[in-house]
């Protein structure tokens, strides 16, 4: 008998090869793809996938051989003679639980695979061999036997190999051994028997697909699901709640009586009962050995019926027959052809998918419940309602929105890799496919972001973290659009347009890992602007920055993917690229190109602060003026590095560039024949500036003469620019040369192409004032007033007016870098005037700073400037 079971055992070696493969392309769902292309390139791929899975089974299932083995240190430490059937109850029903435990585990592991082995289309070359049908079935059961050969073996021999360890005592080492190997067999008998009934649901053929199958197979894949996620926290919480039940149990009444019943009942209790009879230290009544031995033999009789059940059902698996149609009067029928959008047609076609592959579904259901596990752990922590509880649980909420975006574009859009759709062969349009994924994205992300806040608002009644999480939406939702749009450009991108396929996959995790160090980023903007309007308005300013934020998040991912995805499915070949369409519509281009120029400005702080604290430890400090030096130094030649290479040689503004001198003579910073004039109307432009502030000072206001503004030594005390002393002279270099380069030299060349020359001007003078908005980062840390700052982007927009009609005028940047330097510079010894009320200060910033001014330099530019060279 036992070398007729050898020579089978090895002879499934074959079957089991083949159908390993099969499981493994049938639980792949939307990763065959990948699968056959590692096999093609990897001989042995399957055999290191299948020594791998065993290999970390049997650790497992060598595991799960703890719960047994505190059990048994537990009896033995609270055994005493008068509780002697109170303790033997707790222990039966405890080793009972592990058992169940062992069979649960089997289920979740084997499952899947057993099922798919189930299918039966690896063993219908099996009956071409001359092998009776009994050794057939033999054969089959073997042959998904080799699929958990070691993860069986492990669980079988785990349980007496502890109670070995814990008892030191050979007899009750093989009472375990015979209540553990019969135990293992019913459950892979009851894993077989169960996979066969699931296997006509998890993989019945299309042709056999009702909706009544696919609502049967959904809700089989969903609780497979839900115990996938539970198993672990029912085996963690028995291990530390095993004490808990022998208090439980402790004065149970008539507890002699319940403990003869258990353990005469086969499965699971008597094997159990046994268990707990070899590990008692003291006398039992033999009365009760006598019921468990009964209900023992009991159970084996019962392996045996299980066994020779789950071998049969295998008949219907190894034995194919061959379908007889008979054919008669063909009957006309009508068919009812419904039809569909294409963007309801994906969704339906991903929502199938899902009913089908685990994998699928497992990304759209862990989206869901990941934030109920992570919040909800941390509720505990929840105090008295206070805003910085309200602060720290919506922190965990935001969190949420950089791992579930992750979660959603790595399952869904690899769907679209998968051999068993045909789609990318179709004449299909990427942006149908591309909406139908966001769609359900959006949908997904929406219910994971707000479900979990609803359920804490209805238990806390805090309407304040409702309404921050709410306001907080469309940042989420800002998240997952950037994400996707990453991975379709930097994964998708064809000659002429972009899908949802991985075409360029060189790079893979590099590329990875720069998207989710992007999200990351992102969030710890957002978290710092909230840490900044915390303290000042509370939670209604942070909702308030929220909107902002995720609104013009939103908007701007929303016009990148109608970029991205034209309704045409096309790009016109002069537009291909994100620097074509910023090119093609010039307004946005300088809007994303002053961004990352006032990104750039605040580089140098990150990169002096390990220079500032390596040099204090060595030196005990670092002198103020040195600090200067080394911001100047640095923001300097990270701006020229960005104006003059990277604009230019990268990002093709104005145009591509390939050597910097075509690029100065086209922002005309290139001197002219007309130097001297440029001199000229730049340092009039400032006295003009300089005579009206300084005769609106002394209207309303009161100036004061003070050199010490200009020329005094750089003092981190004083406040505001008088602060620079003579370092102003080097610092407003920065603003001078480079926001001209910016918002005239490269800014005016790109409207000019679409725009007229009053358009171009307006625009220009709008983007620069928007640009000083940046500045109210740096006023609100420091603590000082925002008005100020307000009142600066209206000034600087009207500002811009008269620098850019001084470059189009002059045709050149000279006078207005020169203007510009000066006001910033030595304007600032004109600008020392102080105001009695707000009133007197409003009407000085609007008339004499934003409007008089402007209206004399533009008149005077005019006036030196020949008609012709407009």
């Amino acid at each position: 008998m036992a070398s007729n079971f050898i020579e089978l055992y090895k002879l499934a070696k074959y079957p089991y090869q083949e159908s390993f493969l099969k499981s493994q392309l049938e639980t792949a769902g939307a990763n065959q793809a990948r699968i056959l292309e590692k096999l093609e390139k990897n001989e042995g791929y399957i055999k290191q996938m299948n020594v791998a899975l065993k290999v970390v089974y049997g650790v497992i299932f060598a595991i799960i051989g703890i719960i047994p083995f505190t059990v048994f240190m537990e009896i033995r430490d609270q055994f005493s003679q008068p509780r002697v059937f109170q303790v033997i109850f707790s222990g039966g029903i405890l080793y009972c639980f592990s058992f169940l435990m062992g069979l649960l585990y089997l289920f979740l592991f084997g499952m899947i695979n057993t099922s798919a082995f189930m299918t039966g289309e690896s063993f219908h070359w099996l009956q071409t061999l001359p092998i009776s049908e009994e050794k057939l079935r033999k054969l089959s059961f073997f042959t998904i036997f080799r699929s958990l050969d070691v993860a069986l073996i492990a669980n079988a021999i785990s349980l007496p190999i502890f109670m070995y360890i814990g008892s030191q005592d050979i007899i009750f080492t093989l009472i375990a051994a015979a209540i553990s190997i019969p135990n293992v067999i019913l459950s892979f008998s009851i894993l077989v028997y169960v996979s066969e009934k699931l296997s006509h649901i998890l993989y019945r053929t299309s042709s056999q697909e009702t909706k009544k199958t696919t609502a049967i197979r959904m809700l089989v894949m969903l609780s497979y699901v839900g115990m996938s996620l539970i198993t672990g926290f029912i085996l963690g919480w028995a291990v530390n709640a095993i004490p808990m039940f022998f208090d439980l149990f402790s004065n149970l009444a008539n507890a002699d009586i319940w403990t003869y019943l258990f353990s005469l009942i086969p499965y699971p209790l008597a094997p159990s009962f046994l268990m707990t009879l070899g590990s008692v230290p003291g006398y039992v009544p033999p009365l009760l050995w006598i019921t468990s031995i009964v209900g023992f033999g009991l159970f084996l009789l019962v392996v045996r019926f299980v066994y020779k059940k789950s071998v049969a059902t295998l008949e219907r698996v190894v034995k194919s027959e061959t379908e007889t149609k008979t054919t008669g009067p063909i009957e006309r029928a009508e068919v009812e052809i419904e039809t569909r959008t294409p963007i309801k047609s994906y969704l339906k076609k991903d929502l199938t998918t899902a009913t089908r592959d685990f994998q699928t579904l497992i990304f759209l259901l862990m989206p869901i419940i990941f934030p109920f596990l992570m919040i909800f752990s941390a509720f505990p922590a929840w105090s008295d309602g206070s805003g910085m509880d309200i602060f720290i649980l919506w922190v965990l909420i935001l969190q949420v929105s950089i791992y579930v975006p992750s979660m959603l574009v790595s399952g869904l859009l690899n769907m679209e890799e998968t051999g068993s759709t045909i789609l990318a062969s179709l004449p299909i349009n990427p942006r149908d496919q591309a909406k139908a994924k966001l769609i359900l994205m959006i949908s997904i992300q929406s219910i994971s972001y707000i479900i979990a806040p609803l359920i804490i608002t209805l238990i806390t009644g805090s309407v304040s973290f409702l309404l921050l999480v709410i306001a907080s939406i469309p940042v989420s939702w800002t998240f997952l659009f950037l994400l996707f749009e990453m991975k379709v450009i930097l994964f998708g991108k064809m000659k002429y347009k972009y899908v949802l396929e991985e075409l360029n996959k060189e790079h893979k995790v590099a590329k990875w890992i720069f998207m989710v160090l992007c999200q990351i980023g992102l969030f710890v903007g957002i978290l710092v602007l909230a840490l900044i309007l915390f303290p000042i308005g509370g939670v209604p300013a942070i909702a308030l920055g929220l909107l902002l934020i995720g609104g013009v998040g939103t908007t701007g991912t929303l016009l990148l993917f109608n970029y991205l995805f034209p309704k045409s499915g096309y790009f016109k070949h002069e537009n291909l690229g994100i620097r074509g369409e910023l090119k093609r519509k010039p307004l946005l281009g300088i809007i994303v190109l002053m961004i990352i120029y006032m990104g750039v400005m605040f580089l140098p702080s990150f990169i002096e602060l390990p220079i500032i604290l390596i040099f204090s430890i060595a030196f005990g400090g670092f002198p103020y003026i040195a600090l200067l030096f080394l911001d100047f130094s640095i923001l300097f030649s990270l701006l020229v590095i960005f104006w003059f290479y990277i604009v230019p040689k990268k990002l093709h503004f104005p145009m591509k560039f390939e050597n910097i001198k075509p690029y100065i003579e086209k922002i005309k910073l290139k001197p002219t024949s007309q130097f001297f004039r440029n001199v000229l109307i730049g340092i009039g432009s400032f006295l003009i500036f300089s005579l009206v502030i300084f005769i609106g000072g002394n209207l309303l206001g009161q100036y004061v003469f003070d050199l010490n503004v200009i020329f005094g030594f750089p003092d981190p005390t004083i406040p505001g620019f008088a602060g620079l002393g003579w370092f102003l002279f080097i610092i407003m270099l920065v603003p001078g040369i480079f926001e001209e380069i910016a918002f005239r030299g490269v800014s005016i060349p790109m409207l000019q192409e679409k725009h007229s020359q009053k358009k171009t001007l307006i625009y220009s003078s709008i983007v620069f004032g928007a640009a000083h908005s940046f500045n109210l980062i740096v006023v609100i840390l420091s603590g000082a007033e925002i008005f100020l700052t307000l009142f600066q982007i209206v000034y600087a927009a009207t500002l811009g007016i008269a620098f850019g009609y001084m470059y189009l005028r002059t045709n050149s940047l000279i006078a207005s870098i020169l203007t510009h330097y000066l006001i910033n510079s030595l304007g600032q010894l004109f600008l020392n005037i102080y105001f009695d009320n707000f009133l007197n200060l409003t009407l000085f910033l609007i008339f004499f700073v934003a409007i008089l001014p402007v209206v004399l330099i533009v008149l005077f530019v005019k006036l030196l400037t020949p008609e012709d060279t407009k």
